[in-house]
């Protein structure tokens, strides 16, 4: 096959003029390749090479942050009972 050099279309080899395009100047034309489709976007758009993927901060407390709020809590239990002991043990002695 052949190719019109004006428009590119494929023409066969004992036409005289394109049928697309009108051109005359067939006679003289050697087998072309037909051009390449342009090429199709990616799905995936493409990442500039000096791509840095954006650090997200951490959310919530960090493990530390839960052990001292546990340690915090046992004290205050603590404390309750004790002061608790302490009143009711001391409610027994009390004279009117």
């Amino acid at each position: 096959m052949v190719y019109c050099d004006k428009c590119k279309t494929e023409i066969r080899e004992e036409t005289k003029f394109c049928p697309n395009c009108g051109n005359e100047s067939i006679k003289n034309l050697a087998p072309v390749e037909p051009p390449l489709p342009p090429p199709r976007p990616s799905a995936y758009p493409q990442q500039p090479q000096n791509y840095q993927p954006a650090i997200k901060p951490k959310s919530g407390i960090s493990t530390g942050g839960i052990i001292a709020i546990i340690i915090v809590c046992i004290v205050m239990v603590i404390g309750v009972v004790v002061f608790a002991v302490v009143i009711f043990s001391s409610i027994g002695n009390v004279e009117f």
